[in-house]
């Protein structure tokens, strides 16, 4: 009776084993590749608009002033390399040309699992109104010359060397600015529970909001005039105050400084 029940157990945990065995997903193994690219930027264009959902955006300044060009960095995973190539085909670089904007996006599958990824990296050409939609990963750029308007989700903003306006708004993300404001332009910076940290030249000119709800508020290296100080607020201007630098977070830290 003994062996009898023993062999039956045996089975049993044959056929659980085998089950498990035939029902596993294969395991995916992460490829990586680059594409290079250009996108031709007419005298008539004045906005590029940019969205990559599945990345980060990466823009840098440009003195080609007629062309666009980029980068794609694509990461998809599959069973086997022989895969590979199928999966990068799916991942696109679309754009439309209206009469004076360009809009730019990454298209790729939907999927429940992160099997596909890409990040942007393009040079923009100076001059031309840069708009970034909040589906990414998070935004970078270096050395523009443009006015520029950045939105992202849970991404952080990084904001280096630029000579323009910038207005940056971001969800759980941090902003980390350091911008020449033109005469009469703004640097405008939101964050619900981000901290911001925004860098001027000392010989800036403009009048000064910093607030927050439950973090802290501050400034350094700057001569501010009709300082109007508290612990959720600073008001003021620096230099003749022609331009705007407007900066809140309602959860994180702000920062006002100067170089």
């Amino acid at each position: 009776m003994f062996k009898f029940f023993y062999i039956i157990l045996l089975a049993g945990l044959f056929i659980i084993i085998s089950c498990s065995e035939s029902t596993a997903p294969d395991p995916l193994f992460e490829y990586k590749q680059d594409v290079n690219g250009s996108l031709q930027v007419d005298v008539n264009i004045n906005k590029i608009t940019l969205e990559n959902s599945i990345g980060y955006i990466f823009l840098n300044g440009s003195s080609d002033s007629l062309n666009a060009s980029y980068v794609l960095n694509k990461t998809v995973k599959v069973k086997e390399s022989s895969l590979a190539q199928t999966e990068f085909d799916k991942i696109l670089f679309n754009y439309s040309t209206n009469s004076d904007s360009i809009n730019c996006n990454i298209n790729s599958p939907s999927v429940v699992f992160d099997n596909y990824k890409c990040s942007l990296n393009i040079n923009i050409p100076t001059g031309k109104d840069i708009f970034v939609k909040k589906n990414n990963f998070g935004v970078q750029t270096y050395q523009l010359e443009n006015n520029l308007h950045i939105e992202t989700a849970k991404g952080e903003c990084v904001v280096e060397g630029h000579g323009g306006s910038v207005e940056a708004t971001t969800q759980s993300g941090n902003i980390d600015v350091m911008v020449l404001i033109p005469d009469s332009g703004y640097c405008k910076s939101y964050s619900v529970s981000g901290n911001i940290t925004v860098q001027v030249p000392i010989g800036s000119s403009g009048s000064i909001v910093i607030k927050t709800t439950n973090g802290t508020v501050s400034f350094s290296n700057l001569n501010i005039h009709n300082l109007v100080q508290t612990s959720k607020q600073i008001t003021g201007t620096i230099g003749t105050g022609s331009g705007t630098i407007y900066l809140e977070s309602v959860n994180g830290n702000v920062l006002l400084k100067g170089f």
